[in-house]
């Protein structure tokens, strides 16, 4: 039974598993057999996705903590007049730099900031924090969305399989007489 398994999962190809099949006097699986390697691709190709689009949403949190940072940064460096001046300071500069290159609109090689101008930044940065945070809840849903669909591939299989061994017990009952 283990060799037409593995047989089975070479000769059926494609992201579910059932754009190729081979013509159906090559298979020896059982309707169980097919039914169960049909809906476990399907629930390893949702779990890969799921696991993709969580990765990614990740890396946009860290993105969207960098940037909470970046604000605490100027806070923390702004003068007591209002201003922001990291002209002598590199480290503060590719911190802009890095900030530049996740969105947020920041004039290049732009290092001195008035009281305004601070204020405008610090609400550039906020405007892309927003934007990330609402790619991040489309996302959530993508997730949610492809976990529900997992959990009714799961149902569908078990319940697929409870129905194809309750006739079997029929079928058993039936030669037993």
């Amino acid at each position: 039974m283990s060799q037409s398994k593995s047989n089975a999962s070479n000769d059926i190809s494609g992201p579910t598993g059932v754009d190729n099949p081979p013509p159906p006097s090559k298979r020896n699986e059982s309707l169980e057999d097919l039914i169960l390697l049909v809906n476990s691709r399907k629930i390893g190709d949702l779990e890969g996705t799921s696991n993709k689009e969580l990765e990614e949403l990740r890396e946009r949190q860290a993105d969207v903590k960098y940037l909470h940072n970046v604000i605490k940064l100027i806070n923390k460096m702004t003068k007591e007049d209002g201003s922001f001046n990291c002209e002598k300071d590199n480290e503060v500069k590719d911190v802009l730099k890095k900030a530049r290159k996740m969105g947020v609109d920041i004039e290049k090689k732009k290092y001195v900031f008035s009281k305004e101008e601070k204020d405008r930044l610090i609400e550039n940065i906020h405007m892309t924090i927003e934007d990330l945070n609402t790619e991040n809840e489309m996302q959530l849903q993508t997730l949610s969305r492809l976990t529900n669909e997992r959990y009714e591939v799961w149902q569908l299989t078990r319940a697929t399989t409870k129905v194809l061994d309750e006739a079997k017990k029929q079928a058993a009952r039936g030669i037993k007489g």
